[in-house]
Protein backbone atom coordinates (compact mmCIF):
# COMPACT_ATOMS: atom_id res chain seq x y z
CA UNK A 1 0.00 0.00 0.00
CA UNK A 2 1.00 3.17 -0.96
CA UNK A 3 1.90 5.87 1.88
CA UNK A 4 -0.24 8.41 2.70
CA UNK A 5 1.22 12.16 0.51
CA UNK A 6 2.24 14.38 3.53
CA UNK A 7 1.18 17.29 1.34
CA UNK A 8 -1.99 16.38 1.47
CA UNK A 9 -3.03 15.75 4.95
CA UNK A 10 -6.49 15.72 6.67
CA UNK A 11 -5.48 18.48 9.01
CA UNK A 12 -4.97 20.89 5.96
CA UNK A 13 -8.29 20.22 4.73
CA UNK A 14 -10.93 21.62 5.11
CA UNK A 15 -13.30 19.91 7.94
CA UNK A 16 -16.37 18.05 6.86
CA UNK A 17 -18.67 20.35 8.01
CA UNK A 18 -17.04 22.71 5.48
CA UNK A 19 -16.71 20.72 2.75
CA UNK A 20 -20.29 19.43 3.37
CA UNK A 21 -21.41 22.92 2.82
CA UNK A 22 -19.37 23.96 -0.06
CA UNK A 23 -20.13 20.92 -2.12
CA UNK A 24 -23.55 21.67 -1.42
CA UNK A 25 -23.56 24.85 -2.68
CA UNK A 26 -20.96 24.44 -5.85
CA UNK A 27 -23.71 21.44 -6.45
CA UNK A 28 -26.71 24.14 -5.79
CA UNK A 29 -25.31 26.23 -8.39
CA UNK A 30 -24.43 23.78 -10.73
CA UNK A 31 -27.81 21.59 -10.56
CA UNK A 32 -29.71 25.11 -10.46
CA UNK A 33 -28.57 26.08 -13.70
CA UNK A 34 -29.05 22.99 -15.48
CA UNK A 35 -32.61 22.23 -14.57
CA UNK A 36 -33.37 26.15 -15.01
CA UNK A 37 -31.64 26.07 -18.28
CA UNK A 38 -33.14 23.00 -19.04
CA UNK A 39 -36.73 23.74 -19.49
CA UNK A 40 -36.45 26.98 -21.72
CA UNK A 41 -35.00 24.41 -24.14
CA UNK A 42 -37.49 21.90 -24.07
CA UNK A 43 -39.81 24.79 -24.53
CA UNK A 44 -37.63 26.02 -28.01
CA UNK A 45 -37.05 22.37 -29.41
CA UNK A 46 -41.40 21.71 -28.81
CA UNK A 47 -42.33 24.46 -30.43
CA UNK A 48 -39.89 24.02 -33.01
CA UNK A 49 -40.65 20.22 -34.02
CA UNK A 50 -44.22 20.29 -33.05
CA UNK A 51 -46.19 18.39 -30.54
CA UNK A 52 -45.70 14.76 -32.59
CA UNK A 53 -42.08 15.06 -33.24
CA UNK A 54 -41.40 16.04 -29.97
CA UNK A 55 -42.99 13.44 -28.17
CA UNK A 56 -40.93 11.25 -31.01
CA UNK A 57 -37.79 12.77 -29.64
CA UNK A 58 -38.69 12.12 -25.99
CA UNK A 59 -39.76 8.52 -26.74
CA UNK A 60 -36.19 7.72 -28.49
CA UNK A 61 -34.43 9.53 -25.34
CA UNK A 62 -36.35 7.51 -23.31
CA UNK A 63 -35.15 4.50 -25.16
CA UNK A 64 -31.94 5.43 -25.07
CA UNK A 65 -31.77 5.69 -20.59
CA UNK A 66 -33.40 2.24 -20.94
CA UNK A 67 -30.71 0.77 -22.57
CA UNK A 68 -28.03 3.32 -20.54
CA UNK A 69 -29.52 2.02 -17.38
CA UNK A 70 -28.05 -1.97 -18.37
CA UNK A 71 -24.27 0.17 -19.95
CA UNK A 72 -23.07 2.19 -17.56
CA UNK A 73 -23.90 -1.05 -14.75
CA UNK A 74 -23.53 1.26 -11.83
CA UNK A 75 -20.42 2.32 -12.25
CA UNK A 76 -20.99 5.91 -11.21
CA UNK A 77 -22.33 5.13 -8.45
CA UNK A 78 -19.37 2.57 -7.47
CA UNK A 79 -16.78 5.26 -8.52
CA UNK A 80 -18.29 8.03 -5.97
CA UNK A 81 -18.02 5.75 -3.33
CA UNK A 82 -14.46 3.86 -4.19
CA UNK A 83 -12.68 6.77 -5.46
CA UNK A 84 -13.08 8.73 -1.33
CA UNK A 85 -12.24 5.09 0.20
CA UNK A 86 -9.05 4.43 -0.99
CA UNK A 87 -7.59 8.08 -2.72
CA UNK A 88 -5.36 8.75 0.46
CA UNK A 89 -4.66 5.39 1.31
CA UNK A 90 -4.12 3.91 -2.03
CA UNK A 91 -3.74 6.24 -4.76
CA UNK A 92 -2.72 2.76 -7.35
CA UNK A 93 -5.84 1.17 -6.45
CA UNK A 94 -7.99 4.24 -6.80
CA UNK A 95 -6.18 4.55 -10.73
CA UNK A 96 -6.71 1.24 -11.08
CA UNK A 97 -10.67 1.27 -10.44
CA UNK A 98 -10.79 4.87 -12.58
CA UNK A 99 -9.25 2.86 -15.84
CA UNK A 100 -11.52 -0.57 -15.06
CA UNK A 101 -14.63 1.61 -14.76
CA UNK A 102 -13.69 3.21 -18.40
CA UNK A 103 -13.26 0.32 -20.25
CA UNK A 104 -15.60 -1.67 -18.41
CA UNK A 105 -18.32 0.98 -19.14
CA UNK A 106 -16.82 1.65 -22.95
CA UNK A 107 -16.98 -2.37 -23.62
CA UNK A 108 -20.79 -2.69 -22.36
CA UNK A 109 -21.95 0.33 -23.47
CA UNK A 110 -20.72 -0.17 -27.47
CA UNK A 111 -22.19 -3.73 -26.64
CA UNK A 112 -25.68 -2.94 -26.13
CA UNK A 113 -24.89 -0.20 -28.63
CA UNK A 114 -24.72 -2.30 -31.01
CA UNK A 115 -27.85 -4.53 -29.94
CA UNK A 116 -29.87 -1.53 -30.03
CA UNK A 117 -28.58 -0.79 -33.84
CA UNK A 118 -29.34 -4.08 -34.54
CA UNK A 119 -32.91 -3.97 -32.67
CA UNK A 120 -33.67 -0.74 -34.39
CA UNK A 121 -36.39 -1.54 -36.91
CA UNK A 122 -38.26 -4.12 -34.40
CA UNK A 123 -38.52 -1.51 -32.12
CA UNK A 124 -39.91 1.07 -33.96
CA UNK A 125 -41.82 -0.88 -35.90
CA UNK A 126 -43.09 -2.92 -33.00
CA UNK A 127 -43.10 -2.06 -29.69
CA UNK A 128 -43.00 1.66 -30.74
CA UNK A 129 -45.41 1.56 -33.27
CA UNK A 130 -43.40 4.15 -35.66
CA UNK A 131 -41.33 2.36 -38.70
CA UNK A 132 -40.03 5.94 -39.90
CA UNK A 133 -37.77 6.01 -35.93
CA UNK A 134 -35.99 2.92 -37.54
CA UNK A 135 -32.81 5.59 -38.94
CA UNK A 136 -33.46 7.61 -35.85
CA UNK A 137 -33.08 4.82 -33.27
CA UNK A 138 -29.95 3.47 -35.05
CA UNK A 139 -28.23 6.71 -35.09
CA UNK A 140 -28.98 7.13 -31.10
CA UNK A 141 -26.89 4.15 -30.84
CA UNK A 142 -24.12 6.29 -30.48
CA UNK A 143 -25.52 8.55 -28.26
CA UNK A 144 -25.99 5.80 -25.70
CA UNK A 145 -22.09 5.02 -25.45
CA UNK A 146 -21.41 8.84 -25.10
CA UNK A 147 -24.36 9.32 -22.79
CA UNK A 148 -23.01 6.09 -20.43
CA UNK A 149 -19.53 7.63 -20.37
CA UNK A 150 -20.53 10.77 -19.63
CA UNK A 151 -22.14 9.49 -16.49
CA UNK A 152 -19.22 7.82 -15.18
CA UNK A 153 -17.11 10.98 -15.94
CA UNK A 154 -19.68 12.45 -13.15
CA UNK A 155 -19.20 10.06 -11.00
CA UNK A 156 -15.47 10.30 -10.86
CA UNK A 157 -15.57 13.97 -10.07
CA UNK A 158 -17.98 13.54 -7.63
CA UNK A 159 -15.64 10.99 -6.30
CA UNK A 160 -12.72 13.50 -6.39
CA UNK A 161 -14.98 15.70 -4.18
CA UNK A 162 -14.71 18.29 -7.06
CA UNK A 163 -17.63 19.88 -6.86
CA UNK A 164 -16.71 23.12 -8.38
CA UNK A 165 -15.45 21.24 -11.39
CA UNK A 166 -18.43 19.04 -11.16
CA UNK A 167 -21.21 22.68 -11.21
CA UNK A 168 -19.18 23.53 -14.60
CA UNK A 169 -19.96 20.17 -16.07
CA UNK A 170 -23.72 20.26 -15.42
CA UNK A 171 -23.74 23.55 -16.47
CA UNK A 172 -22.08 23.41 -19.44
CA UNK A 173 -23.73 20.07 -20.32
CA UNK A 174 -26.94 21.40 -20.32
CA UNK A 175 -26.46 24.51 -21.97
CA UNK A 176 -24.52 22.59 -24.19
CA UNK A 177 -26.97 19.48 -25.01
CA UNK A 178 -30.38 21.91 -24.99
CA UNK A 179 -28.64 24.29 -27.79
CA UNK A 180 -27.41 21.70 -30.05
CA UNK A 181 -30.44 19.81 -29.77
CA UNK A 182 -32.51 23.51 -30.59
CA UNK A 183 -30.07 23.92 -33.32
CA UNK A 184 -30.58 20.59 -34.69
CA UNK A 185 -34.26 20.80 -34.53
CA UNK A 186 -34.68 23.71 -36.58
CA UNK A 187 -32.24 22.45 -39.38
CA UNK A 188 -32.61 18.89 -39.12
CA UNK A 189 -35.88 18.35 -37.97
CA UNK A 190 -36.35 15.12 -35.37
CA UNK A 191 -32.89 13.04 -36.86
CA UNK A 192 -31.41 17.23 -36.52
CA UNK A 193 -32.11 16.92 -32.70
CA UNK A 194 -30.18 13.17 -32.06
CA UNK A 195 -27.12 14.24 -33.83
CA UNK A 196 -27.19 17.84 -31.78
CA UNK A 197 -27.43 15.52 -28.89
CA UNK A 198 -24.24 13.31 -30.43
CA UNK A 199 -22.17 16.21 -31.16
CA UNK A 200 -22.92 17.76 -27.49
CA UNK A 201 -22.41 15.63 -25.20
CA UNK A 202 -19.13 14.40 -27.40
CA UNK A 203 -18.07 18.02 -26.18
CA UNK A 204 -18.89 17.27 -22.99
CA UNK A 205 -17.16 14.37 -22.69
CA UNK A 206 -13.95 15.83 -23.80
CA UNK A 207 -14.27 18.74 -21.43
CA UNK A 208 -15.38 16.25 -18.61
CA UNK A 209 -11.96 14.02 -19.59
CA UNK A 210 -9.82 17.33 -18.97
CA UNK A 211 -11.16 18.26 -15.25
CA UNK A 212 -10.66 14.49 -14.54
CA UNK A 213 -6.90 14.71 -15.53
CA UNK A 214 -6.56 17.72 -13.95
CA UNK A 215 -8.35 16.47 -10.27
CA UNK A 216 -6.12 13.12 -10.75
CA UNK A 217 -3.17 14.96 -11.02
CA UNK A 218 -3.42 17.15 -8.19
CA UNK A 219 -4.04 14.25 -6.28
CA UNK A 220 -1.50 12.22 -7.73
CA UNK A 221 -3.75 9.20 -8.58
CA UNK A 222 -2.29 7.60 -11.82
CA UNK A 223 -5.02 5.79 -14.33
CA UNK A 224 -3.28 2.81 -15.35
CA UNK A 225 -5.17 -0.64 -17.08
CA UNK A 226 -1.89 -2.69 -15.84
CA UNK A 227 -3.20 -4.40 -13.22
CA UNK A 228 -6.95 -3.02 -13.07
CA UNK A 229 -8.14 -6.93 -13.16
CA UNK A 230 -7.36 -7.29 -9.60
CA UNK A 231 -9.74 -4.91 -8.55
CA UNK A 232 -12.75 -6.95 -11.00
CA UNK A 233 -14.18 -8.27 -7.28
CA UNK A 234 -15.99 -4.66 -7.24
CA UNK A 235 -17.88 -5.05 -9.92
CA UNK A 236 -19.95 -8.14 -8.31
CA UNK A 237 -19.43 -6.97 -4.62
CA UNK A 238 -21.12 -2.64 -5.42
CA UNK A 239 -21.66 -2.46 -8.91
CA UNK A 240 -23.80 -5.38 -9.81
CA UNK A 241 -26.47 -4.57 -6.67
CA UNK A 242 -26.17 -0.99 -7.36
CA UNK A 243 -27.31 -2.13 -11.05
CA UNK A 244 -30.25 -4.09 -10.09
CA UNK A 245 -31.13 -1.53 -8.31
CA UNK A 246 -31.24 1.01 -10.55
CA UNK A 247 -33.31 -1.26 -13.22
CA UNK A 248 -36.69 -0.14 -11.84
CA UNK A 249 -37.44 3.54 -13.06
CA UNK A 250 -35.67 3.55 -16.40
CA UNK A 251 -37.41 0.71 -17.53
CA UNK A 252 -40.57 1.76 -16.28
CA UNK A 253 -40.68 5.01 -17.34
CA UNK A 254 -39.72 3.38 -21.09
CA UNK A 255 -42.88 1.22 -20.53
CA UNK A 256 -45.16 4.06 -19.96
CA UNK A 257 -43.82 5.90 -23.05
CA UNK A 258 -44.53 2.36 -24.70
CA UNK A 259 -48.30 2.21 -23.57
CA UNK A 260 -48.76 5.99 -24.19
CA UNK A 261 -47.20 5.79 -28.01
CA UNK A 262 -49.49 2.58 -28.72
CA UNK A 263 -52.54 4.19 -28.37
CA UNK A 264 -54.38 7.11 -30.38
CA UNK A 265 -52.51 10.64 -30.40
CA UNK A 266 -49.74 8.66 -28.19
CA UNK A 267 -46.47 10.59 -29.30
CA UNK A 268 -48.58 14.06 -28.52
CA UNK A 269 -49.28 12.49 -24.83
CA UNK A 270 -45.95 11.13 -24.54
CA UNK A 271 -44.20 14.73 -25.07
CA UNK A 272 -46.55 15.81 -22.71
CA UNK A 273 -45.81 13.45 -20.42
CA UNK A 274 -41.79 14.17 -20.68
CA UNK A 275 -42.51 18.07 -20.68
CA UNK A 276 -44.03 17.52 -17.09
CA UNK A 277 -40.89 15.42 -15.97
CA UNK A 278 -38.87 18.04 -16.42
CA UNK A 279 -40.88 20.58 -14.68
CA UNK A 280 -40.87 18.58 -11.95
CA UNK A 281 -37.24 17.98 -11.50
CA UNK A 282 -37.08 21.76 -10.66
CA UNK A 283 -38.77 21.06 -7.36
CA UNK A 284 -35.38 18.43 -6.41
CA UNK A 285 -32.72 20.93 -6.99
CA UNK A 286 -32.21 21.28 -3.08
CA UNK A 287 -32.73 17.78 -1.98
CA UNK A 288 -30.61 16.58 -5.12
CA UNK A 289 -27.63 19.38 -4.33
CA UNK A 290 -27.19 18.04 -0.62
CA UNK A 291 -27.34 14.15 -1.70
CA UNK A 292 -24.82 14.19 -4.36
CA UNK A 293 -22.00 15.34 -2.09
CA UNK A 294 -23.10 12.98 0.87
CA UNK A 295 -21.81 9.58 -0.56
CA UNK A 296 -18.43 10.69 -1.38
CA UNK A 297 -17.74 12.35 2.12
CA UNK A 298 -19.05 9.15 3.84
CA UNK A 299 -17.14 7.33 1.53
CA UNK A 300 -13.88 9.45 3.08
CA UNK A 301 -12.33 7.87 6.32
CA UNK A 302 -13.67 11.40 8.48
CA UNK A 303 -16.78 10.61 7.26
CA UNK A 304 -17.80 7.39 8.80
CA UNK A 305 -20.48 7.56 10.83
CA UNK A 306 -20.17 11.06 11.14
CA UNK A 307 -23.68 12.83 12.82
CA UNK A 308 -23.57 15.93 10.64
CA UNK A 309 -23.71 13.81 7.28
CA UNK A 310 -26.26 12.04 8.98
CA UNK A 311 -28.55 14.86 9.50
CA UNK A 312 -27.49 15.65 6.26
CA UNK A 313 -28.50 12.57 4.39
CA UNK A 314 -32.06 12.86 6.07
CA UNK A 315 -32.40 16.46 5.07
CA UNK A 316 -32.20 15.19 1.85
CA UNK A 317 -34.40 11.95 2.07
CA UNK A 318 -36.76 14.45 3.30
CA UNK A 319 -36.90 17.00 0.64
CA UNK A 320 -37.15 13.90 -1.59
CA UNK A 321 -40.02 12.32 0.29
CA UNK A 322 -41.69 15.87 -0.01
CA UNK A 323 -41.16 15.91 -3.81
CA UNK A 324 -42.61 12.45 -3.73
CA UNK A 325 -45.21 12.50 -1.46
CA UNK A 326 -48.07 13.58 -3.52
CA UNK A 327 -48.17 17.65 -3.28
CA UNK A 328 -47.21 17.69 -6.58
CA UNK A 329 -49.11 14.76 -7.47
CA UNK A 330 -52.37 16.77 -6.39
CA UNK A 331 -51.60 19.52 -8.08
CA UNK A 332 -51.68 17.84 -11.56
CA UNK A 333 -54.62 15.58 -10.50
CA UNK A 334 -56.25 18.93 -10.09
CA UNK A 335 -55.67 20.34 -13.39
CA UNK A 336 -56.13 17.09 -14.96
CA UNK A 337 -60.03 16.77 -13.73
CA UNK A 338 -60.48 20.55 -14.25
CA UNK A 339 -59.51 19.90 -17.85
CA UNK A 340 -61.58 17.08 -18.21
CA UNK A 341 -64.66 18.63 -16.84
CA UNK A 342 -64.72 21.02 -19.65
CA UNK A 343 -67.51 19.81 -21.86
CA UNK A 344 -67.50 22.18 -24.57
CA UNK A 345 -63.57 20.40 -25.27
CA UNK A 346 -65.43 17.03 -25.01
CA UNK A 347 -68.48 17.87 -26.97
CA UNK A 348 -66.44 18.95 -29.60
CA UNK A 349 -63.79 16.38 -29.55
CA UNK A 350 -66.62 13.61 -29.96
CA UNK A 351 -68.34 15.58 -33.12
CA UNK A 352 -65.21 15.45 -34.60
CA UNK A 353 -64.49 11.47 -33.84
CA UNK A 354 -68.11 10.21 -35.02
CA UNK A 355 -69.81 12.91 -36.29
CA UNK A 356 -72.36 15.63 -34.72
CA UNK A 357 -75.64 13.19 -36.51
CA UNK A 358 -74.25 10.39 -34.05
CA UNK A 359 -74.08 12.54 -30.90
CA UNK A 360 -76.51 13.24 -28.00
CA UNK A 361 -76.24 15.26 -25.13
CA UNK A 362 -78.05 14.55 -21.87
CA UNK A 363 -78.27 16.80 -18.86
CA UNK A 364 -78.06 14.84 -15.93
CA UNK A 365 -80.77 17.50 -13.82
CA UNK A 366 -83.31 16.94 -16.52
CA UNK A 367 -83.34 13.32 -16.39
CA UNK A 368 -83.72 13.48 -12.85
CA UNK A 369 -86.44 15.76 -12.92
CA UNK A 370 -88.21 13.77 -16.19
CA UNK A 371 -86.70 10.74 -16.81
CA UNK A 372 -89.54 9.71 -19.06
CA UNK A 373 -88.75 12.28 -21.75
CA UNK A 374 -84.72 11.88 -21.80
CA UNK A 375 -85.80 8.29 -22.41
CA UNK A 376 -87.64 8.52 -25.61
CA UNK A 377 -85.16 11.18 -26.84
CA UNK A 378 -82.64 8.10 -26.46
CA UNK A 379 -85.08 5.83 -27.95
CA UNK A 380 -85.27 8.23 -30.93
CA UNK A 381 -81.90 8.62 -31.65
CA UNK A 382 -81.24 4.78 -31.34
CA UNK A 383 -83.85 4.62 -34.07
CA UNK A 384 -86.43 2.40 -31.97
CA UNK A 385 -89.84 2.59 -30.98
CA UNK A 386 -90.50 5.83 -28.82
CA UNK A 387 -93.50 4.59 -27.56
CA UNK A 388 -92.57 2.31 -24.88
CA UNK A 389 -93.04 3.86 -21.16
CA UNK A 390 -90.97 2.37 -18.12
CA UNK A 391 -92.14 2.48 -15.08
CA UNK A 392 -89.75 5.37 -13.95
CA UNK A 393 -90.89 4.92 -10.02
CA UNK A 394 -90.11 1.49 -9.65
CA UNK A 395 -86.03 2.27 -10.75
CA UNK A 396 -84.55 1.55 -7.24
CA UNK A 397 -82.41 4.42 -5.70
CA UNK A 398 -79.88 4.78 -3.01
CA UNK A 399 -81.94 6.76 0.02
CA UNK A 400 -79.79 5.01 2.40
CA UNK A 401 -76.46 6.36 2.06
CA UNK A 402 -76.55 8.78 5.15
CA UNK A 403 -78.58 5.84 7.04
CA UNK A 404 -75.43 3.55 5.94
CA UNK A 405 -72.66 6.14 6.86
CA UNK A 406 -74.35 7.06 10.34
CA UNK A 407 -74.40 3.16 11.28
CA UNK A 408 -70.81 3.13 10.29
CA UNK A 409 -69.53 5.80 12.75
CA UNK A 410 -72.04 4.68 15.23
CA UNK A 411 -70.01 0.99 14.97
CA UNK A 412 -66.89 2.56 14.87
CA UNK A 413 -67.47 4.58 18.21
CA UNK A 414 -68.82 1.32 20.06
CA UNK A 415 -65.10 -0.14 18.70
CA UNK A 416 -63.53 2.93 19.96
CA UNK A 417 -65.39 2.63 23.97
CA UNK A 418 -64.61 -1.19 23.95
CA UNK A 419 -60.85 -0.66 23.15
CA UNK A 420 -60.53 2.06 25.76
CA UNK A 421 -62.20 -0.48 28.17
CA UNK A 422 -59.88 -3.24 27.62
CA UNK A 423 -56.74 -1.11 27.88
CA UNK A 424 -56.23 -0.52 24.35
CA UNK A 425 -56.95 3.21 23.55
CA UNK A 426 -54.25 3.87 21.69
CA UNK A 427 -55.45 1.79 19.10
CA UNK A 428 -58.01 4.54 18.39
CA UNK A 429 -55.51 6.52 17.34
CA UNK A 430 -54.69 4.24 14.05
CA UNK A 431 -54.37 6.54 11.19
CA UNK A 432 -56.54 4.78 9.14
CA UNK A 433 -59.33 4.22 11.47
CA UNK A 434 -59.69 8.09 12.17
CA UNK A 435 -59.45 8.68 8.38
CA UNK A 436 -62.44 6.35 8.04
CA UNK A 437 -64.56 7.86 10.36
CA UNK A 438 -63.48 11.17 9.87
CA UNK A 439 -64.35 10.63 5.97
CA UNK A 440 -67.70 9.39 6.71
CA UNK A 441 -68.89 11.94 8.69
CA UNK A 442 -67.61 14.63 6.33
CA UNK A 443 -69.73 12.53 3.73
CA UNK A 444 -72.67 13.22 6.02
CA UNK A 445 -72.27 16.50 6.84
CA UNK A 446 -72.01 17.45 3.09
CA UNK A 447 -74.62 15.78 2.29
CA UNK A 448 -76.77 17.26 5.31
CA UNK A 449 -75.33 20.78 4.92
CA UNK A 450 -75.35 21.19 1.22
CA UNK A 451 -77.87 18.57 -0.29
CA UNK A 452 -77.36 19.56 -3.98
CA UNK A 453 -73.73 20.21 -4.00
CA UNK A 454 -70.81 18.52 -3.05
CA UNK A 455 -68.82 21.22 -2.21
CA UNK A 456 -69.37 24.13 0.20
CA UNK A 457 -70.78 27.25 -1.09
CA UNK A 458 -67.55 29.04 -1.47
CA UNK A 459 -66.00 26.43 -3.05
CA UNK A 460 -69.40 26.15 -5.77
CA UNK A 461 -68.74 29.75 -6.19
CA UNK A 462 -64.96 29.86 -7.44
CA UNK A 463 -65.89 26.12 -9.60
CA UNK A 464 -68.77 28.35 -11.24
CA UNK A 465 -66.91 31.28 -12.03
CA UNK A 466 -64.16 28.88 -13.54
CA UNK A 467 -66.18 27.19 -15.64
CA UNK A 468 -68.64 29.86 -16.65
CA UNK A 469 -67.01 30.87 -19.95
CA UNK A 470 -67.14 26.83 -20.77
CA UNK A 471 -70.68 26.68 -20.16
CA UNK A 472 -71.53 29.24 -22.18
CA UNK A 473 -69.80 27.64 -25.22
CA UNK A 474 -70.93 24.04 -24.37
CA UNK A 475 -74.46 25.66 -24.72
CA UNK A 476 -73.86 27.14 -28.16
CA UNK A 477 -72.57 24.02 -29.36
CA UNK A 478 -75.70 22.01 -28.68
CA UNK A 479 -78.31 24.66 -29.00
CA UNK A 480 -79.85 24.38 -25.71
CA UNK A 481 -80.28 26.74 -23.00
CA UNK A 482 -78.04 25.61 -19.93
CA UNK A 483 -79.23 27.59 -17.16
CA UNK A 484 -80.34 24.69 -15.44
CA UNK A 485 -76.41 24.66 -14.33
CA UNK A 486 -76.27 28.20 -12.54
CA UNK A 487 -77.79 26.98 -9.64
Amino acid sequence: MAPSDPGRSTAQEPSLTQRLVSGSLWNLAGTGISKAISPLFVIGVARELGAVTFGELCVVQASIGMFGAFATFGMAQTLTKHIPEFRREDPAKTGRILALSIWATLAMSMSLGGVFFLLAPYVSGTILNNVSLSSVLQVAAVLLVLQSLVQVQVGMLSGFEAFRSLSFSLSSQSLLYGLATFIGAVFGGLLGAILGNVIALLIVMLINARLIRIESDRMRIPIRLQGCLQELPILYRFSMPVALGGLVSAPMRWLCSVILVNTPQGYFYAGLYYASFRLRSLFQVLGDAISHCILPLMASLEGYKNTTLQRANFLAVSLGWIHESGFFDSLEQHAFFHERSRYSCAWEHCVDRFGKKNCLPIIFERVKDDPTYDLQRVFRFLGVDDSFQPDVNQVRRNRQRFNRNQTAIDRLTDLKHKLREHNMGWLVNCAKLLRVREGLALANMTRSKYPHRLSSPERHAVMHQYFRDDVKQFSRLINDDLSVWDC
